[in-house]
């Protein structure tokens, strides 16, 4: 037999116990129980995370936990968390000065967790789906226009660093593309950048994995340094290689 229902009335009452009693009929059995959500989160992190995403976006979501989720909801039951709960935590962390873009980023972290938990059968819903998180700042990006980028790459010039300012400023790559260039990436020939790893920060040190996409690329890059231009020992890119 289902355990207790609860309701405002006697209908909602007969209709969450017949809903129940179906659900246990159909063999939709959630195993919530007194588990709290610091117990569930730890073992999301270690059992369904880990292994599955880059170190550094392993990093980023057990940060996201141990320094908001926890803190903040860890000792509610799993069973009982609500929508209203959810949201009243947004507000709290827009109030202590938080940017909506990391509040935001603290709703795909906990909706991520609990979409599993649905999947697992340990609840019934992810209480995250009838929440509204915060909007993000549009901020307006301001790119270089020509006469900046010669003033930069003029002031580049002759710097060790001169070769990454230039693909910088003419390939439109993403900063970690950027820092895992190597120099057998370049046919200055061809006049052609492939872009085969990124660089990311992790606790143990720089990590160097495959690009956003999962595979690398080939950039058109015409104003790359040509090969007669490559220093005898290459520079090395901040706590990267060479």
């Amino acid at each position: 037999m289902p355990g207790a229902v609860y309701g405002k009335t006697r209908k909602e009452v007969s209709e969450k116990l017949t809903k129940a009693m179906a659900d246990r009929d159909g063999g939709l059995v959630f195993e919530g129980g007194s588990q709290t959500l610091a117990v569930f989160l730890d073992n999301w992190l270690d059992g369904s995370v880990k292994g599955s995403v880059k170190h550094s976006t392993f990093e980023s979501y057990e940060r996201i936990v141990r320094c908001h989720l926890k803190p903040e909801l860890g000792r509610r039951k799993l069973k009982t968390l609500t929508p209203d709960h959810v949201q009243a935590l947004y507000g709290r962390k827009l109030d202590a000065g938080l940017a909506p873009g990391t509040v935001r980023l603290i709703h795909a972290v906990l909706s991520r967790a609990l979409d599993q938990a649905v999947r697992w059968g340990t609840v019934a819903r992810n209480a995250c789906r009838a929440t509204t998180p915060p909007r993000p700042n549009s901020e307006e990006i301001k790119p270089l226009d020509a006469g900046c980028a010669r003033r930069l790459l003029d002031a580049a010039s002759g710097d060790r660093f001169e070769a990454l300012y230039v693909i910088a400023v003419t390939a439109g790559l993403r900063i970690g593309e950027l820092l895992g260039l190597r120099w057998e990436d370049l046919d200055a020939d061809a006049g052609v950048l492939r872009v085969q790893r990124t660089k990311s920060q992790a606790k143990s040190g720089p990590r160097f994995t495959a690009p956003k996409n999962g595979k690398g690329r080939a950039s058109d890059s015409p104003n790359a340094p040509s090969r007669h231009s490559r220093p005898t020992r290459p520079p090395r890119m901040p706590n990267g290689s060479g």
